[in-house]
């Protein structure tokens, strides 16, 4: 009875214009709907044109295009079942239709519950594509936390102004302090004018934590293109602590070696943060020698500053001028009953350069705490000295220490030491922990690769099999840059391990790392055999690698029954069609 009457209303329609329709008739009024988002509106008249031309492609496609604008993707994809029937599937002529097909399975994600929607917004984040950024303005209004906190740590690759004013709203009204964290970070690189007064708040205010000022200081020195005397002078003087970071920051920046003195008057401020960034502009100056001088009385009147972050960065400038004076303060922390103490004394010793190399190497030696002994062999693969005996050592360091690990930046706001891991779970971020444990141990193992050492293949096997190397995998594009792993040609090797667990995880490797499209057999063959969450990197890795070859087999999967999956799958596609 529906169909009659949509027939009878789509002749009375054409009636009403003098003149009988035509499919190119129904297809631009479609058009037209979407065009103003009456979606509603345009599924009708498709619907319509498909009564009266049930086989015409042009309006099927319309249609598709519709269901899939408006968030029903089941719909849209029976209809596309319908289209690949009427027509052969082409990548290149029906490009737009399969990209309007994969955006709706990510839009109908957002309407679901939390971990789904999560799913889509990271799924739309890896497209890399402006159509993301409806999804991440969507999501920072929502009422959920974690999925504020998630698109705002998305959205700062994205430098739409768009969403840059709406970071800056959520940063007024936002009362989560993980959220807020969230949004300054990623509001640095937007360099909103807007973001300025908002930022000058936090700087000013004792309420904001050292995090906010310290996130809120980055992303205000993007504002500058110059600094003056009087303005430095102004920010210098400020009785905000915050604003005398930011005036450091920006004769850093703009590498002034000619206000050492003015510098030199900042390493004895009320502040920790204060004295610990002017301690670093310090040893990154080109003074002359009388310049120098002044910095020595000054600095070793530190030496022996009771609290470990001032003492070792005092050091640490120290060590340029007078080695073996620094090197007696070093030791005296390297033997402090406290570990953190004894690790952070480790890791700005091993910052030290070539310089404090020979002393890196006497500590190593006589170091009994492994993670001590583990941030001194850092320091000595970076100086390249003993690089045989590090290696070993930090080889067996990785194969014995099974609680997790962390590069802690508690006790010291430039210096990251080694540690025992102390990271809190990220409700935005599954198995966060874990996570930062598995960058840990890539970071160190990427070192290995670097100097040559001979076991780094054994070491690369050793972690594939541990079978998480995918969690990281899945996560690389939101958390680290590319290319910043260099052991691809030995994990090419694994994908001749007779243990089938190491060679899916060597393809998944060589999938996100090094995009190698002959991995992609593996994964394929691979996942009707493994379970659903490896499923999940797989369908990740296909995307990662972008061969259009894949597409067909990402079609298959927006039929499966598991809504994660038809996500990761859509975001796989549109990852495809635009390498």
């Amino acid at each position: 009875m529906l169909k009659h009457s949509l027939i009878i209303f789509g002749c009375f329609n054409s009636l009403l214009a003098g003149t009988i329709a035509t499919e190119n008739d129904f297809v631009s009024r479609i058009q037209a709907q979407l065009v103003i988002k009456d979606f509603n509106a345009a599924i009708d008249e498709a619907k319509m044109g498909l009564s009266l031309f049930p086989d015409s492609k042009e309006v099927l496609a319309s249609l598709i295009k519709a269901y899939s604008r408006s968030g029903r993707s089941q719909e849209a994809l029976a209809m596309f079942e319908k289209f690949s029937s009427l027509e052969n599937l082409d990548i290149k002529n029906h490009f737009s239709l399969l990209e309007e097909l994969a955006w709706g399975v990510l839009k109908d994600g957002t309407f679901q519950p939390q971990t789904t929607h999560m799913h889509a917004l990271v799924g739309a984040f890896l497209t890399h594509d402006v159509k993301a950024v409806p999804f991440f303005i969507d999501a920072l209004r929502s009422s959920n936390a974690y999925l504020r906190a998630l698109a705002a740590r998305l959205s700062a690759q994205y430098r739409d102004k768009l969403l840059g004013l709406e970071l800056i709203r959520l940063i007024k009204e936002e009362k989560n302090w993980f959220v807020r964290l969230e949004a300054l970070s990623a509001l640095e690189g937007f360099c909103l004018k807007e973001a300025r007064p908002l930022l000058e708040d936090i700087l000013s205010s004792k309420d904001s934590s050292a995090e906010e000022k310290m996130l809120a200081i980055k992303a205000m020195a993007s504002f500058y293109k110059n600094l003056g005397t009087r303005e430095r002078k102004e920010l210098f003087s400020s009785a905000r602590t915050g604003f005398r970071q930011l005036g450091l920051e920006l004769v850093r920046r703009f590498r002034m070696n000619d206000v050492a003195d003015e510098v030199l008057q900042l390493i004895e401020d009320p502040s920790l943060y204060v004295r610990i960034s002017a301690l670093k502009l310090l040893a990154s100056m080109k003074l002359d020698n009388t310049k120098q001088e002044l910095v020595i009385s000054k600095i070793d009147k530190l030496l022996e500053d009771p609290h470990p972050a001032i003492s070792l960065t005092s050091a640490w400038v120290m060590m340029q001028y007078d080695a073996p004076k620094a090197a007696k303060v070093f030791a005296d922390w390297l033997s402090c009953k406290e570990p953190r103490n004894r690790r952070l004394a480790a890791s700005v010793l091993s910052s030290t350069g070539f310089i404090g190399s020979i002393y890196v190497q006497k500590h190593f030696y006589e170091a009994q705490d492994p993670f001590v002994k583990a941030n001194l062999a850092l320091g000595m693969l970076g100086q390249r000295t003993d690089v045989s005996v590090a290696c070993d050592y930090l080889f067996g360091f990785l194969k014995q220490t099974k609680q997790q690990i962390a590069f802690d930046h508690h006790e010291h706001p430039i210096f990251a030491s080694l540690e025992p891991s102390q990271q809190r779970h990220v409700p935005h971020i599954p198995r966060y922990p874990l996570l930062v444990d598995q960058f840990t141990r890539l970071d160190i193992l990427n070192r290995l690769t670097i100097v040559g050492y001979e076991k780094s293949e054994e070491a690369i096997r050793n972690f594939l099999q541990e079978g998480i190397w995918a969690i990281i995998g899945s996560t690389a594009g939101v958390l680290i840059e590319e290319g910043s792993f260099q052991a691809i040609e030995l994990i090419r090797k694994l994908l001749d391990d007779q243990d089938e667990r190491v060679v899916l995880q060597a393809a998944l490797a060589l999938a996100f790392f090094a995009k190698d499209t002959s991995v992609k057999g593996i994964l394929e063959n691979a996942f009707e055999k493994v379970e659903w969450d490896h499923q999940v990197y797989i369908l990740n890795a296909l995307g990662a690698i972008g061969d259009r070859d894949s597409i067909p087999f990402l079609l298959n999967i927006l039929h499966k029954p598991f809504q994660e999956l038809r996500i990761v799958a859509a975001s796989s596609i549109i990852q495809c069609l635009y390498h």
